[in-house]
């Protein structure tokens, strides 16, 4: 819940546009979170994070998720019925959205 709140502010904050300072300090219900510098890679882990990083025009490098069966680690995810390959971008999966692989990609 908490990584949510996280990630709806932080998406919040790149409709400021690019005039966005930083680090940049985000205030939510657990405290707060600064962003040192501005994200130049993200991953997305569900369904949900894509829902608001592609409407912002955020193509992440990395998508997780418990619903992919026949995914593999560190390739391109493909399949997907609800957003398309121009959408989406070369997303690597990385594994289940609750147990991620850290590994760099290469």
């Amino acid at each position: 819940m908490i990584r949510n709140l996280m990630i709806v502010a932080f998406c919040w904050s790149l409709l400021a546009g690019a005039q966005t300072a930083y680090p940049l300090t985000i205030r939510h219900d657990a405290g707060e979170t600064t962003i040192a510098k501005k994200p130049e890679r993200v991953v997305a882990l569900g369904e949900e994070l894509l829902e608001l990083l592609i409407p912002l025009g955020v193509k992440p490098v990395g998508y997780g998720s418990s619903r992919i069966q026949a995914a593999r680690l560190g390739e391109v995810v493909s399949g997907l019925t609800y957003y398309s390959p121009s959408q989406l971008g070369p997303a690597i999966y990385v594994g289940n959205s609750m147990q991620p692989s850290l590994e760099p990609a290469n």
